[in-house]
């Protein structure tokens, strides 16, 4: 079942409900006389690698990931992804490896344990190389190993 949309304007809200013991990395902000809870970057990364489809899709949330990728604070996103689950944790440490990212932390991610590959885009047809390291199935359009 797809979430509630709520049209204002040129935008489009989907509210996501969110499990209480995955609700972290957020701030209260005031908008006027209305209090917000809005994600920090890290989180809001991680919330496209969970769930592409309410980012644009997956190459978007590889976009971001490109774009923000200097003011990233790599063990905060490694910590949050660590409280989520297995498959986030994987595409997470793939996308960092794809950023040249090289740390300690990427190893604490390749060391999560996981049972069976997964896909990298959860929208995309169950074909492409896989990747052992990350037990990911890289199967983005035009995408070949290397």
């Amino acid at each position: 079942m797809s979430p509630p949309v709520k049209y204002r304007g040129d935008w489009v809200y989907r509210f996501v409900q969110v499990m209480p013991d995955r609700f972290f990395g957020a701030r209260k902000y005031w908008i006027g006389e209305s209090q917000v809870m809005v994600t920090d970057p890290e989180r809001t990364l991680l919330d496209g690698l969970t769930m592409p489809r309410y980012c644009g899709d997956f190459a978007e949330v590889l976009q971001a990931f490109e774009t923000h990728e200097a003011a990233l604070d790599l063990e905060r996103i490694v910590t949050y992804a660590l409280q989520l689950d297995a498959v986030t944790v994987k595409r997470l440490g793939w996308v960092l490896e794809r950023l040249d990212i090289t740390s300690p932390e990427l190893d604490r991610l390749a060391e999560y344990p996981i049972k069976g590959y997964r896909l990298l885009d959860p929208s995309r047809p169950r074909q492409g190389p896989l990747n052992r390291r990350w037990m990911i199935r890289e199967n983005l359009p035009g995408w070949t190993a290397g």
